[in-house]
């Protein structure tokens, strides 16, 4: 199938190589990108995942405009062999990125929920970790029996303050009650700590989950189609041929020649190309 259009005989090599040029230049910036985008790596962390996905999404237009430059300079210069022979290159190649962008719709999927999962446990940790520390310094509040000792123990305790020159002026008792009262006043904002994710971080998250798998599928396609074959060409006669039809006064026929011997009927044409 041909497109009725031919390209000028004049420009071709000069059109084609400037084409190449800046299909490689696009392909260049988008494997720079992802190679940075890499360092330093962090495979099992689920928001440098996230990111890479990201990152692979957002620069992909320019990987597949580099492939589409480099599919037009074939067409505009079909006659050099070196550009053919990049170019089937490229589309084996392709092949691979589009398994790759396939890849990223299910990692996308498995990282936000490694995210959120990893969310979670973090703030039960750090609720766990508060409720320890205060019910370590209640045992040891209830437990001093005057301020020095009180003041001890305090100072034995990681992160707790030790007693002021105020404090250590009330007597024992009143200072154990506003230590209680403190208590409980901090084990209210434990109870009242968030036991996942903030909940618009969380949409945000899957607002862009859904983007980079839906772009993810586009560019998978796209790339497809861009490495996909050309449409394959008329079957040429040789010049015996030609010649013959020539003699004949009949014009060449378009389709393909059918062997001597063999029927009409029930033939299949496909057969019959190389």
């Amino acid at each position: 199938m041909t497109t009725g259009i031919e390209p000028a005989p004049g420009g071709n090599f000069a059109l084609a190589r400037q084409l190449v040029r800046a299909g490689n230049a696009l392909l260049v910036i988008f494997a720079v990108t992802v190679l940075l985008a890499l360092l330093p790596p962090r495979l099992f962390n689920p928001t440098w995942q996230l990111q890479f996905n990201t990152i692979l999404v957002n620069n992909g237009l320019l990987a597949l405009l580099g492939v589409l430059l480099r599919g037009i300079a074939t067409w505009v210069d079909p006659e050099d062999r070196d550009l053919q022979r990049g170019w089937a290159r490229l589309r084996r190649l392709t092949k691979l990125v589009v398994l790759g962008y396939l890849l990223i719709i299910p990692l996308q999927l498995f990282a936000l929920w490694r995210a959120v999962d990893a969310s979670k446990q973090n703030a039960s940790d750090q609720i766990q970790g508060a409720e320890t520390r205060l019910e370590r310094v209640r045992r040891e509040v209830e437990a001093s029996r005057s301020i020095d000792e009180l003041d001890a123990r305090l100072r034995r305790l990681p992160g707790a303050p030790p007693l002021t020159r105020e404090q250590r002026a009330l007597p024992l008792a009143e200072i154990k009650a506003r230590f209680n009262r403190a208590a409980e006043q901090s084990q209210t904002r434990i109870n009242a700590s968030p036991t996942g994710p903030d909940p618009l971080r969380l949409q945000q998250g899957i607002k862009e989950s859904v983007r980079v798998v839906i772009s993810a599928l586009a560019l998978a396609i796209a790339f497809r189609t861009s490495a996909s074959p050309r449409t394959r060409a008329p079957l040429q006669l040789d010049p015996e041929q030609e010649a013959l039809f020539a003699e004949a006064g009949e014009q060449a026929p378009s389709a393909p020649v059918v062997p001597q011997g063999v029927p009409q009927e029930g033939l299949d044409e496909t057969k019959l190309y190389p």
